[in-house]
């Protein structure tokens, strides 16, 4: 992914149609592209708390164009062979094949294709998107990731299978689950090669040991560093504390456990590392901002609605 502020050009007296208004929710577009795949979700994966609502793949033409204003969703793109410039926050970007990019809900952002392009799109919405991308990098728009593109694209596929059977259930269930390790894995920070390795190797051990109890002397003696080290290096690259991120990585398989509906609230107190189930529900509201029990009933109950 390649930043050049030159292409600013290309997004000038582009005079597209304004085709969606609602509040201050706007979408412009100029089409010149072909649907591929389009999979919409059912009205059943509205009771998931976590949801993908689309899955499209398009061959777009040369000036194929697209603008959002402070969209509802998050839009996942992969770019598959051709080129893709995105314009947001006054910068421009070229998105080239193997590219991955969020473009973060609530924001603007613009698409257009320089290039004859194919791409894929997945719009990812739900009550509990903005806190888990509080925790994420996906805050930042657009922000590209350094994951597999060819591993996402496994997760884009099954998304194609599924959202025809989002009206039962068990598949929305599943939809949500796969919406978790998707962003979960797009924005691992593991995955990108500027943080040092003795970062790296504490993130896998964070993410392999979540579930046991874990001090973060015995994190650092175990890294060879002190533990103000080991903080500073988190906050440098991270923007967060060991303890902050260890919080997030036990909130996400959490939330993941209480869907299933296979435990209890105790039980999954524990299975993250929670010897107290009082400490774990306090600590999973401020989270996420509801109790693990409105959880799990929202994201279960055949008559919740939301």
């Amino acid at each position: 992914m390649l930043k050049f502020d030159s292409l600013q050009t290309l997004f000038s007296d582009l005079n597209p149609k304004c085709y969606y208004s609602s509040g201050r929710t706007r979408y412009y577009q100029r089409e010149h592209h072909d649907i591929l795949r389009w999979r919409q979700s059912s009205e059943e994966m509205e009771k998931m708390l976590l949801r993908c609502t689309l899955y499209c793949r398009t061959r777009s033409w040369v000036g194929d164009y697209h603008r959002r204003e402070y969209p509802p969703f998050l839009n996942i793109g992969l770019i598959h062979s051709g080129e893709t410039a995105i314009r947001s926050g006054g910068r421009c970007y070229l998105a080239k094949p193997g590219d991955l990019f969020f473009l973060a809900p609530e924001t603007k952002y613009e698409l257009l294709t320089p290039r004859s392009c194919e791409r894929s799109a997945l719009l990812i919405s739900g009550p509990v998107l903005e806190s888990i991308l509080r925790e994420g990098e996906g805050t930042r728009s657009p922000f590209f990731s350094a994951g597999d593109a060819a591993v996402a694209e496994r997760w884009f596929d099954r998304m194609n299978v599924l959202l025809p059977e989002s009206f039962r259930l068990p598949v929305c269930r599943e939809i949500s689950g796969l919406c978790f390790e998707l962003l979960q894995y797009l924005s691992c920070p593991a995955q990108k090669p500027a943080l040092p390795a003795i970062l790296q190797n504490v993130l896998e051990k964070l993410r392999q040991d979540y579930g046991k109890s874990i001090e973060m002397k015995s994190l650092a003696d175990s890294s060879g560093i002190s533990v103000s080290t080991l903080t500073r290096l988190f906050k440098q690259h991270l923007g967060k504390t060991p303890h902050q991120y260890l919080i997030g990585l036990r909130m996400r398989q959490a939330a993941r456990l209480l869907e299933q509906n296979s435990f209890s609230v105790k039980e999954i107190a524990g299975l993250v590392g929670y010897g107290n189930a009082l400490n774990f529900s306090t600590e999973f509201r401020k989270f996420f901002g509801r109790s693990p029990r409105s959880w799990r009933t929202a994201g279960s109950s055949p008559t919740s609605r939301r």
